[in-house]
């Protein structure tokens, strides 16, 4: 992020938008669908201690984050920080189409993933799926290389009822792939786009011109 802002021209306004605002909304999709999903485990929220540990500690941290808006605590931080304004900007309307887009990738997600692990010969769940994708969205949000390893792990362990271990692992380890795969592709589309970039910028320091502009829009902004 801080590379970010200064490249954007010490616009931290723009980098916390663009940071905070998806992760917060995946968040709170994703703690609504393992919430809805608790219910319709086999054996209920004593029996999934893991799903039930997700929910309660997540409602509790949107809680958090409730009352200490409400508080005027997480204002003062943001006035420290110049970001009150932008604060202030922020509504609850424009953060529909965020939670709109998020919750379609939920479901599509669910969907996929559970056609994928049919076809790898592991029937899950639906309820399975939905109550415990969350936990390794969570899992992966932990640093590692391409997420080998946390996938794997968490997969693993998530749905161990439903087939021997080394076949999780097998199915999870194919698909971080495709994901990598698929990600590196995205990122060929743009990186063109990347490197004329970069060449105006250094271009604009050498000759003391503005750096182009807007190089970051608000996350908020239409």
């Amino acid at each position: 992020a801080l590379g970010v802002s200064q490249l954007a021209r010490g616009k931290l306004a723009a980098v916390v938008a663009v940071v905070t605002v998806p992760f917060g909304c995946h968040f709170g999709i994703l703690l609504v669908q393992a919430t809805l999903a608790l219910p319709l485990l086999e054996g209920g929220p004593a029996s999934n201690r893991d799903v039930t540990a997700l929910v309660v500690v997540g409602w509790g941290l949107v809680a958090t984050v409730i009352l200490t808006g409400r508080l005027g605590i997480w204002r003062r931080l943001l006035s420290q920080a110049g970001l009150a304004g932008w604060f202030d900007r922020v509504e609850t309307r424009a953060l529909l189409p965020f939670l709109g887009w998020f919750a379609l990738f939920a479901a599509a997600d669910v969907l996929i993933q559970g056609a994928a692990s049919r076809a790898f010969g592991v029937a899950i769940p639906w309820s399975d799926l939905t109550a415990r994708i969350p936990l390794l969205y969570f899992a992966l949000s932990i640093p590692s290389f391409g997420n080998f390893g946390t996938r794997e792990i968490m997969w693993a362990a998530s749905f161990a009822d439903h087939a021997p271990r080394e076949t999780l692992i097998a199915f999870a380890l194919w698909t971080n792939a495709i994901f990598m795969a698929m990600h590196a592709a995205i990122g060929m589309l743009f990186f063109g786009r990347a490197l004329e970039l970069m060449r105006q910028v250094r271009a604009a320091k050498a000759s003391g011109k503005t750096l182009p502009e807007p190089l970051l829009h608000d996350a908020i902004d239409p």
